[in-house]
């Protein structure tokens, strides 16, 4: 059908895209010598650090937080860090960890409400 014709036209574009800011993340790693990754560690833990104060709930979520950007981050995975297959993944995990920062940073305010709680679990 002429929908799935287009579909078919349009996903490689998208897909294509990704890609491309994909390889930009890797790139820009790699130009910085790391130190975008260590800037991205350094905020993702300061958000994490100053959480939880009026939540102890979100404890647990920020440890899975914490664990999955030390996974990510760590010495073995220098290598997954700059190789150009993985790398859609390695954004996607990046952009992950860091909405999720995001989410218990506000959850952690001392106004937010349970929603907001639940959302960053």
């Amino acid at each position: 059908t002429l929908k799935s014709f287009l579909g078919y036209l349009v996903l490689p574009i998208w897909e294509g895209t990704t890609n491309v800011l994909s390889l930009d993340v890797l790139r820009s790693i790699s130009k910085s010598q790391g130190l975008v990754l260590k800037a991205f560690h350094a905020d993702v833990s300061n958000k994490l650090s100053r959480a939880c104060a009026f939540r102890p709930a979100l404890k647990v979520i920020k440890e899975k937080v914490q664990s999955s950007m030390n996974t990510l981050l760590s010495p073995k995975n220098y290598e997954l860090l700059s190789d150009s297959l993985p790398a859609r993944d390695v954004a996607f995990s990046l952009a992950r960890i860091y909405m999720a920062s995001l989410l218990i940073e506000h959850a952690s305010w001392e106004e937010a409400e349970e929603q907001d709680v639940e959302a960053a679990k």
